[in-house]
């Protein structure tokens, strides 16, 4: 998994990298060590570090995003030989996707927004906070 996040820093992926690494560590808290062979990630295995993740309150899109990752470095694994091909490795285990909370403005709040924005812009305010504005 650290060679995959390195090959994604190093082409700019960014973003993606620190996901990787930050599923890493996940991995590496609840398995307590680094060394983790592809044979000990079985069903038992993952269904404790998905019980690990939300005894830690990790929402369920985090464990969604681990077990995503987790599923991909080893499926790479089973394309290299690395490891076995075993159908639906990860069918009970959360790999969707939830809206735990609301994120998009309601229409009215997006009306105000677009009627004071430009209006803010104009007067030369470079730095307009837009959550005071709805606060």
């Amino acid at each position: 998994m650290k060679e995959v996040a390195e090959g994604l820093r190093k082409s700019g992926n960014y973003g993606t990298a620190h996901v990787y690494r930050s599923s890493m560590n996940a991995i590496i808290a609840f398995n307590g060590s680094r060394n983790l062979s592809f044979k000990k990630v079985n069903q038992e295995f993952l269904k404790s570090f998905e019980t690990y993740l939300r005894e830690k309150d990790c929402s369920w899109n985090t464990v969604s995003t681990y077990m995503r990752t987790l599923r991909a470095v080893y499926n790479r694994a089973v394309d290299r030989r690395m490891a076995s091909y075993i159908p639906h490795h990860f069918r009970y285990v959360y790999t969707g996707t939830r809206a735990d909370r609301k994120r998009a403005l309601e229409k009215e709040d997006m009306e105000r927004l677009m009627k004071e924005l430009p209006k803010q812009i104009h007067q030369g305010r470079k730095n307009y906070n837009v959550r005071a504005y709805f606060s």
